[in-house]
């Protein structure tokens, strides 16, 4: 049976349970409360489960409530709890995350309106004292297929994973095939906008806990990981592709994927701030790039002038200028 509402707030969580206390009171404080919510717990160890039981018996705010037995893997969990859904539109908000009290209120009158199957609105990134050190927030506008593959490409569209976007349930709950690599997330975001463009919703709306391990993440071996993945995701995009009918210097760019700029910032710019290339280091990223894509035989090269300058010696040196000269609070365009 279908709700009457138009969206669902799908909340997944696992063994997060102070940072989930604070989501779930982000959705009780919606100034419009014409939505499903949906919590799925991935097998929580801590109290989680023992709290959301509390609150889904005395709130009676949660429409369905999902306790896994066991971690059975963030993938296949928000999967599964897709299939609950009984609204024709989904935003997944995780739980370390959290929405302004207008979220809804701001986003209903632009979703019951779109012919589009995604939904995006401006957001903050936020460190564990609530500070703001980064906002991505643009016009609002409405985007067809060949401006969003365009924009999302050239880096404005920001998609950090899928939380606070809205999506047509019907398409992200299709069994995928793709990616190979932990970008799942960011090819929900593709498909959704190819369905039929893309709707942004001017203002930030949520926010985003940047997490103080972060930095951490940019480890040579996950940044190797990383770039691996992107490749994958490359060959992915150029799959999908072939199911829609684009322009032809959209179908181009995307078969591009990546372009120096980007390579460095993904690539290089974590390993400056963070960390150093061994020779091993190196060998490893010329197998990736010989076994996925060697246009970026190029890129390999510019490692390899680069090298004198992120070698272990190097790196007191460059921690040291950066922590002089690293901004505290960032715009994006």
């Amino acid at each position: 049976m279908m709700s009457e509402n138009l969206v669902t707030i799908l909340i997944p969580t696992y063994n997060r349970i102070n940072l989930l206390k604070k989501t779930y009171n982000a959705c009780k404080e919606q100034t419009n409360k014409n939505f499903d919510l949906i919590i799925v717990d991935n097998g929580s160890t801590d109290n989680s489960q023992k709290f959301l039981n509390l609150v889904y018996t005395r709130d009676r705010m949660i429409s369905n409530l999902i306790l896994n037995p066991k971690n059975i893997g963030a993938t296949l969990s928000i999967t599964n709890a897709l299939r609950e859904v009984k609204t024709p539109w989904v935003t997944i908000v995780c739980d370390d995350d959290t929405i302004e009290p207008n979220f809804i209120e701001n986003s209903l009158p632009v979703i019951n309106k779109t012919k589009t199957g995604f939904v995006a609105t401006g957001f903050n990134i936020v460190d564990q004292n609530g500070n703001i050190t980064l906002t991505w927030s643009t016009d609002q506008q409405t985007m067809n297929r060949d401006d969003f593959l365009l924009n999302f490409l050239n880096g404005k569209i920001q998609t950090a994973g899928v939380s606070g976007f809205f999506f047509l349930n019907e398409i992200i709950s299709k069994p995928k095939d793709y990616p190979k690599g932990f970008l799942s997330d960011t090819m929900i975001c593709v498909e959704a906008g190819l369905h039929n463009g893309a709707e942004i919703i001017s203002g930030c709306l949520y926010n985003k806990l940047e997490w103080s391990g972060s930095e951490s993440t940019f480890s040579i071996n996950n940044t190797k990981m990383y770039f691996e993945s992107l490749l994958l995701f490359g060959q992915d995009l150029r799959k999908l592709l072939n199911n829609y009918k684009l322009a032809s210097n959209s179908v181009q760019r995307a078969k591009q994927t990546q372009s120096l700029k980007q390579f460095f910032w993904i690539v290089l710019a974590p390993i400056l701030r963070n960390s150093f290339l061994k020779f091993k280091d190196i060998k490893d990223f010329y197998g990736i790039i010989n076994r996925h894509d060697r246009r970026y035989f190029l890129h390999f090269i510019f490692i390899l002038i680069l090298f004198p300058l992120i070698n272990e010696f190097s790196l007191p040196l460059r921690q040291k200028l950066l922590s002089i000269i690293r901004p505290t609070k960032k715009k994006a365009l």
